[in-house]
């Protein structure tokens, strides 16, 4: 299964390793093919600068030692059709996700929850984690 991870899950197990995402990451990376938007990795590196200055390394960290791919989000969203999202920010997240053809984007940011599309499905960790790890 192709699965994308949002930036919320990538900063979280980056600079939480002992943390749920981090473990959460580290069982789907099992299993799983994973990857992140190009979007979601800048989205990444600014946090990792604002709130973990000094420890930023652990983002790189995170991505080169676990094989996570990154996916080149796409540059002009206009011929894309995209269903109404609530923060207009997650737009190329979405637009990554669905160019790519994932079958999941896990993310823990709420603008997602009312997204109607079939494909890829929107999960948190805990609802991937009932129907595809246990």
């Amino acid at each position: 299964m192709r699965v994308m991870l949002d930036t919320n899950i990538v900063i979280s197990a980056a600079f939480f390793p002992n943390g749920a995402a981090a473990k959460f990451c580290r069982l789907v990376l099992s299993r799983h093919r994973v990857f992140v938007s190009s979007y979601s990795l800048d989205e990444a590196w600014d946090v990792a600068r604002r709130k973990f200055r000094g420890n930023e390394r652990a983002l790189d960290v995170f991505m080169q030692n676990n094989g996570i791919s990154m996916l080149k989000t796409p540059e002009n969203l206009d011929g894309f059709l995209l269903p109404h999202i609530r923060d207009m920010d997650d737009y190329p997240v979405l637009a990554s996700a669905m160019n790519a053809d994932m079958d999941v984007l896990v993310t823990g940011d709420k603008d997602f929850d009312d997204v109607k599309i079939n494909r890829p499905q929107i999960m948190t960790i805990a609802a991937f984690t009932e129907r595809f790890l246990l």
